[in-house]
């Protein structure tokens, strides 16, 4: 219950509201004049009693202690009803969250307790581990180029067993022995055109795949 208003002297003839029914709220007693306006005691049909202004009460902002919103929402100060489990809990079981506004950081609570909130991560670090070994038992990330040139796992195993470990360009090996050769594409027609280092993959990829721009870097470095 708030703090019992400190009785003023008030210019203007108070009407006065004891008894009268505001929505869930009953007047019981007139507190007091402060802050521009009477205070009135008020008893709500959960129980509560709280201290409500009377131009809120007359305007009709004013029809419950707040337990209304928390029927409504689920929400209210001793707790909230979980968006995940749909079980009334707590505030204790919620963990506290902060948001910006225009007028500052604000603190509130997650729509889920506590315990969903870590079964849903749990779920999702399982999910995302099968994910991952998904991927990654597709013969060393193969599974990604195969869907890319429209071809199967196994077509580029066999291409990349029976190429070599040599880039066809510089004729070298990838720089990390844990990291095998780039599928080279032609990228208007899709079609794949060898296998080539990271570097060599990287360098006709920053020349645009263009001939002639190729020609004229040739024809630079042999004029310098």
């Amino acid at each position: 219950m708030n703090q019992p208003v400190k009785p003023r002297r008030r210019t203007s003839r108070l009407i006065d509201l004891t008894g009268e029914v505001f929505g869930d709220l009953t007047v019981l007693s007139y507190e007091g004049y402060d802050r521009n306006h009477s205070w009135w005691k008020c008893r709500c049909v959960c129980g509560a009693v709280k201290l409500v202004a009377g131009h809120e009460l007359r305007r009709g902002k004013a029809v419950s202690c707040g337990c209304r919103r928390a029927r409504r929402t689920g929400k209210s100060e001793a707790g909230r009803v979980c968006k995940a489990c749909g079980l009334w809990k707590p505030v204790s079981d919620f963990s506290p969250v902060k948001y910006r506004t225009v007028q500052g950081t604000k603190l509130t609570l997650k729509s889920r307790c506590k315990h969903c909130m870590n079964s849903k991560q749990v779920a999702d670090r399982e999910a995302w581990t099968e994910e991952v070994r998904r991927r990654r038992s597709f013969r060393g990330g193969l599974y990604k180029p195969a869907v890319h040139l429209g071809t199967t796992v196994e077509q580029l195993a066999a291409i990349l067993e029976e190429h070599g470990p040599l880039c066809d360009i510089c004729g070298q090996p990838t720089r990390s022995p844990n990291r095998r050769l780039s599928f080279d594409h032609d990228h208007r027609t899709g079609k794949l055109r060898g296998l080539l280092c990271d570097d060599c993959n990287h360098g006709i990829g920053k020349f645009k795949d263009d001939v002639a721009l190729l020609r004229k870097v040739i024809a630079y470095l042999e004029r310098t």
